[in-house]
């Protein structure tokens, strides 16, 4: 079959298939008390994590000036407590997220072997089984990782905006406004990104399909090159496929070498703005100290999950 194939862009689908997507959750049926689980365990890592800078808070604007030592040494143990806290659940969530993962690709393998087996020998004609075994293989990789960290990420990510966006109002409102002024220049960049990385995968899915079809095609026709003496041609013709491939990949690695550093970039931005309407509050009295720190940590947290 030709490398030119008209099902590896019928392959592409929708962008977005919501159907697709909760039958694919569908998946996680049989394992729900572990999905419920690493959902405890993520909200429970950003409760720790949440806790940490109002400790400082506490012991820049009290314990400190305060001279109570106890009290530090307190405040000290207590963050220990918390890191070693959201390490032990950080640990527990990535084994049982992957492990949950790994289950849910075990049972889609063998549900999708068993369905090929019975497919008619004409659906093989008209597909290159190097295309197959892309979506057997590759697909079910990026499945996984849908599986293992995508949903449970999404509303771990969630939580820990929304907690700190409270406790950044709770601390200051007026700074809190004015560090939300940056969120429309990321959220633009991000829209972009989106776009731009969403085409840069799939196009890297097409390359590669199409790719390991005309691979397989070639090593199971291969005593046929040789008669015909085609070798030559068809490695130009590989070169080229590769090639668009390539191509492909660099386009998501431009859009993601673009995205992290402006986003850097904008929320350094903030950071500065932030030192320096807050650093003037603290000269004036008007905040202090711990509050401008823990402002400050939080809004870097804040960054993280964008």
């Amino acid at each position: 079959m030709s490398a030119q194939d008209p099902h590896e862009e019928e392959a592409l689908g929708k962008i977005y298939d919501s159907r697709l997507a909760r039958r694919l959750l569908t998946y996680l049926k049989p394992y729900k008390g572990r999905v419920i689980a690493a959902l405890i365990l993520t909200v429970l890592s950003g409760v720790f994590v949440l806790a940490q800078p109002l400790l400082v808070l506490r012991l820049l604007d009290h314990a400190i000036p305060n001279r109570d030592e106890q009290q530090i040494a307190w405040i000290c143990v207590a963050f220990m407590a918390l890191m070693i806290l959201e390490y032990i659940s950080q640990y527990t969530y990535i084994l049982l997220v992957n492990a949950t993962g790994q289950k849910a690709m075990y049972d889609l393998r063998v549900e999708l072997f068993q369905h090929l087996q019975q497919l008619s020998l004409s659906f093989f004609d008209k597909n290159p089984v190097g295309r197959l075994m892309t979506r057997v293989t590759g697909d079910i990789e990026v499945l996984n990782e849908l599986f293992s960290n995508g949903v449970t990420i999404i509303i771990g990510a969630l939580f820990m905006l929304v907690g700190i966006l409270a406790i950044l109002f709770w601390l200051n409102v007026k700074m809190t406004l004015l560090a939300l002024c940056i969120l429309p220049p990321i959220l633009l960049v991000t829209r972009y990104f989106r776009v731009w990385s969403r085409e840069g995968f799939r196009a890297v899915r097409t390359r590669i399909a199409r790719l390991n079809a005309y691979l397989q095609e070639n090593v199971a026709g291969l005593q046929t090159v040789q008669v015909f003496v085609r070798e030559d041609r068809n490695l130009d013709k590989y070169k080229e496929l590769n090639k668009d491939h390539y191509d492909a990949n660099i386009q998501t690695i431009v859009a993601f070498s673009i995205f992290f550093p402006a986003v850097e970039i904008i929320s350094s931005l903030a950071i500065g703005m932030m030192l320096w309407y807050g650093g003037a509050q603290v000269f004036h009295a008007t905040v202090t100290l711990g509050v401008l720190v823990s402002f400050i940590q939080y809004l870097l947290k804040f960054f993280q999950p964008l």
